[in-house]
């Protein structure tokens, strides 16, 4: 919970962390990115420091707020009010001071999924500038359990469109094998070999895309 003393503990460090960040570096933009508990602890560092701080909302090119399971609140087709006014969604790559978010999911499978209050936000990060598809620029990491194929010997591995992600009518970003290709591990079987849904690998799946929509959003910035 948020208001637990565990997690304000954590909290304080990363707040802290920001506070020597811009004593460091005055003027310089800056990314927020989380995952799970982290994106918890950014949607309190946003509450609290950005939302409604013009200066250092300039300065933020975008927060990726990811695998947050509905701790971000946000109306069903709009792009911000719930849990912030000044911070909204990202609706293209050149939109800065905005929020990129997602929950992902393999498509199908609607009766396994948790039981929502309201649609999860979702900001398909396949459709943002550049290229827009909902093919995904997928990159996988050995240290992630992820069988590689014979003979890669690197760290890092990227499938480029293989698979495809859409954001469902519930918010989540359902993935799933793009039309026209195959693959033996199907967002469907990862589920599985992760635990019920895709969140180990939220970052992983659209990783190329998140790192074009930074670098263009940077750009405009």
């Amino acid at each position: 919970a948020f208001d637990s003393e565990y997690f304000q503990l954590g909290y304080s460090d990363v707040e802290e962390a920001f506070n020597q960040y811009l004593l460091e570096n005055p003027g310089r933009n800056f990314v927020l990115m989380g995952h799970s508990q982290g994106s918890h602890v950014l949607l309190q560092l946003l509450q609290n420091r950005i939302e409604n701080d013009e200066a250092l909302r300039e300065r933020m090119i975008s927060a990726l707020i990811i695998g947050s399971l509905g701790r971000l609140e946000v109306p069903p087709g709009e792009l911000s009010g719930g849990t912030f006014e000044n911070i909204p969604l990202c609706s293209h790559a050149t939109d800065t001071a905005c929020i990129i978010a997602y929950d992902t999911i393999a498509a199908g499978g609607e009766e396994e999924r948790p039981e929502l209050l309201q649609p999860l936000p979702c900001v398909n990060p396949t459709l943002l500038g550049g290229e827009p598809s909902i093919a995904a620029n997928t990159i996988f990491n050995r240290d992630e359990g992820i069988p590689f194929p014979e003979g890669v010997e690197t760290n890092w591995i990227g499938y480029p469109g293989l698979y495809s992600a859409e954001c469902e009518v519930d918010g989540f970003l359902g993935a799933d094998t793009a039309p026209g290709r195959f693959t033996l591990l199907t967002p469907q079987l990862a589920q599985v070999f992760f635990g019920g849904t895709l969140h180990l690998v939220d970052y992983n799946l659209g990783m190329g895309d998140l790192l074009r929509i930074v670098e263009t959003q940077a750009a405009n910035l």
